[in-house]
């Protein structure tokens, strides 16, 4: 079973202005499901490390943030490997609103 949840974060955004979505590093591993922008900004989710940096890149090298502008959705987000948070931030030129929607698992 899942339920809805809305997340709201401040515009405009930076690398520091974030909201915390996922805390516990064993969660992370399994990211995020159906993310979806029902703001008017575009948002951005990242992967942090243990010192809060954002992993900006996956062992591959594809990128490991994810845009959604608004109204667009996605399957799910999964951070890169050794992510430990989850954040959401909104873009750092917006001033409209940062809403994400998105199923968490309840028991």
């Amino acid at each position: 079973m899942t339920q809805r949840v809305t997340v709201t974060a401040p515009c405009p955004g930076n690398r520091t202005n974030y909201v915390v979505i996922i805390n516990v590093a064993w969660m992370c591993k399994f990211g995020i499901a159906h993310p979806m922008n029902i703001g008017s900004c575009p948002i951005f989710l990242h992967g942090l490390d243990a010192n809060g940096n954002a992993l900006s890149r996956t062992p591959n090298g594809a990128a490991a943030g994810q845009e959604l502008k608004p109204r667009e959705g996605k399957d799910r987000f999964i951070p890169p490997e050794g992510s430990v948070r989850i954040v959401m931030s909104c873009a750092k030129n917006c001033t409209g609103t940062a809403i994400l929607e998105y199923d968490m698992p309840n028991s």
